[in-house]
């Protein structure tokens, strides 16, 4: 995530966004505290508040005290999958689990070794179970799209990971959401998204073999003006001799 602006002040004030383009307010914007806990090796983050998840009506709450910093996620488009801590995410993966227990779906092991709760299914996991982070005063619904990632053919994993300490909300996540600091749009991944991928990769691809018949191309045209230079000059020098004998024999 790139922010527009950067703010040297050591304890800046202002939110993050979630909403439509080119807008700071209004219905379906919501906004939630960016949080400093004065530890310079966290400075470089944008930490925010998670109280909670809902998963469908199953709503998983965080008791954190009330003296401790409670800035508790990293919000971080440089991270693919969102980590959660152990004990939220244990409860996290068993509500998603009991959701989809009704479709039939198999348990499969996750075929990048990495430990994700993985499905066997050829097919994307539509509609996803309603999933909600609840950030302070911010609460931001994620589509199907935003919970689960596929990873082959055959296999659909939860875009969620076990971790330790303050979470950090991946860009997976954020996917189709656009995100800002004091009301700046930052950036939105278009619907044709994976298109514009594959057309960039063809001309990747093609622009090796371009550039080979460019220069190709341009070594002809240097000997082929090489070539008529030579013969004009021997043309010349034909004729010179020509109008020379022609004087001697006068």
């Amino acid at each position: 995530m790139s922010f527009l602006s950067n703010n040297s002040n050591a304890t800046p004030s202002s939110k993050m966004y979630f909403g439509r383009p080119n807008t700071s307010s209004g219905p379906e914007v919501v906004t939630t505290p960016l949080l400093s806990n004065g530890v310079s090796a966290t400075q470089t983050f944008y930490i925010v508040e998670l109280q909670g998840i809902s998963v469908g009506a199953n709503n998983i709450t965080l008791n954190a005290d009330a003296k401790a910093f409670k800035g508790n996620m990293i919000i971080d488009s440089g991270t693919t999958l969102t980590y959660l801590p152990e004990l939220l995410y244990d409860s996290f993966k068993s509500a998603i689990e009991e959701e989809l227990k009704d479709r039939d779906l198999e348990v499969k092991q996750d075929p990048t070794g990495s430990g994700l709760s993985c499905f066997l299914t050829k097919y994307d996991i539509l509609p996803g179970p309603n999933v909600t982070f609840h950030f302070k005063g911010a609460d931001v619904k994620l589509k199907s799209a935003n919970t689960f990632v596929r990873m082959d053919d055959e296999t659909v994993c939860l875009a969620f990971s076990r971790g330790s300490g303050v979470g950090t909300y991946g860009n997976w996540a954020q996917i189709n959401y656009l995100v800002s600091d004091e009301g700046d749009v930052l950036y939105v991944f278009p619907r044709d998204y994976r298109a514009k991928l594959v057309g960039r990769s063809f001309i990747m691809r093609v622009e090796p073999l371009l550039e080979k018949e460019k220069a190709g191309a341009e070594y002809l045209a240097r000997v082929s003006f090489g070539t008529t230079l030579i013969a004009s000059i021997i043309l010349v020098f034909a004729a010179i001799l020509v109008a020379l004998i022609a004087i001697a024999l006068k």
